[in-house]
């Protein structure tokens, strides 16, 4: 991914005939495509499948962690418990609300796999 995205960099600039506009987009369009580079985890994304597509499924033991080696899903998560805290503690309708909304989109979905 990382070649194709120097690729397309390179032949950019070799067009000729551009507005001083458009070159400052192009610029500010690869450095953001630089930084994101350096926010995917490795062998993560930009995988590019031959023939048939896989389906994506969801995998019960996959591990986000491991993939975020920087301490950001830990973050995350530690995030999510204080809130769900707070809401079993002080918003419980609220609470008993998002359970159940969670429960019937798991419920559709098993049905859907079902059917």
């Amino acid at each position: 991914m990382h070649k194709i995205i120097e690729a397309d960099i390179n032949n950019r600039k070799k067009k000729k005939g551009k507005s001083k506009e458009e070159e400052e987009e192009e610029k500010f369009e690869d450095k953001k495509r630089r930084f994101l580079m350096m926010m995917r985890p490795p062998f993560i994304w930009n995988f590019f499948e031959q023939g048939d597509e896989t389906p994506h499924f969801l995998r019960a033991e996959a591990d986000p962690a491991k993939c975020y080696a920087d301490g950001r899903i830990e973050s995350l998560m530690a995030d999510i418990t204080q809130l769900g805290f707070h809401l079993t503690k002080h918003e419980e309708q609220r609470w008993k609300m998002l359970v159940q909304y969670t429960l019937e989109i798991f419920k559709a979905q098993n049905q859907m796999d079902l059917e």
